[in-house]
């Protein structure tokens, strides 16, 4: 058994939060990314094609086997974090002992997938636009802030296990 200490309520807060935040992020990327890539290519070649998607698109029609396998290729990583995300909010207010560890392992990936999409974007390769680097562009703050929320929950993490215990609770004897 185990008692609440002073950091038990704000670790599941920040916990259900960055949740939270972590599903809404990855169900609006689509909306608003077309936006930031328009941007993007509008600065690189003034009316020049625009991104026509907006959303969430529709595979195109075909066999149900490839209509299914469409599907998981758009959505599947969208329906992966939000569940992993519910299972994360499920374990911070239940305040599952044995989900404490798991969560840290995540947040340490997930601060590690996003500060690494940050620093190693995928337009390494394209010259540096004529107004300034890759960081000027609205998407990649959310990427560091996406990144470092995580890592230092991750840290008051270790600190509430190595003094308190899991969730920041003493061991009542």
């Amino acid at each position: 058994m185990r008692n609440p200490t002073s950091w038990t309520r704000p670790l599941q807060i920040a916990v259900i939060a960055l949740a939270v935040a972590q599903i809404l992020y990855s169900v609006s990327y689509p909306y608003w990314s077309a936006s930031a890539w328009n941007w993007w290519d509008n600065m690189l070649d003034p009316g020049g094609p625009q991104a026509g998607w907006s959303g969430w698109q529709l595979p195109p029609p075909g066999s149900l086997h490839d209509v299914l396998l469409e599907l998981l290729d758009r959505y599947g990583g969208t329906l992966l974090t939000a569940a992993v995300a519910m299972a994360v909010i499920v374990a911070a207010i239940k305040l599952w002992s044995w989900a404490f560890p798991v969560i840290g392992v995540l947040l340490a990936l997930y601060s590690a997938v996003h500060m690494y999409n940050l620093l190693v974007p995928q337009f390494v390769l394209l010259p540096p636009p004529p107004w300034g680097p890759y960081f000027d562009l609205p998407f990649t703050w959310f990427e560091g802030v996406l990144g470092l929320v995580p890592l230092v929950l991750w840290l008051c993490g270790i600190v509430a296990l190595a003094t308190r215990g899991p969730w920041g609770m003493r061991k009542v004897a």
